[in-house]
């Protein structure tokens, strides 16, 4: 099982005006820019582009880890 954060949403706030803007992490990744609703400066998401891969990274990680927990406490029983 594969859990897709694509569609996820996030707010990022403007680095001008603080006004909060929405946007999946899928959006972000494929441009990583962003147009402030508020005051219209056009800013970059730094590192936008591994957000959804570290995100199923972490969720795989913590998947492997429950599986070894899972398999030590059988043997103790």
């Amino acid at each position: 099982m594969t859990i897709d954060f694509s569609e996820a949403e996030i707010e990022v706030p403007c680095p001008k005006c603080g006004q909060r803007t929405a946007q999946t992490l899928a959006g972000l990744a494929d441009d990583g820019n962003l147009t402030c609703a508020g005051c219209g400066v056009r800013f970059e998401v730094e590192g936008a582009g591994r957000v959804v891969d570290d995100a199923q990274q972490a969720v795989a990680d913590a998947r492997q880890r429950l599986r070894r927990t899972v398999r030590r406490f059988d043997k103790r029983r």
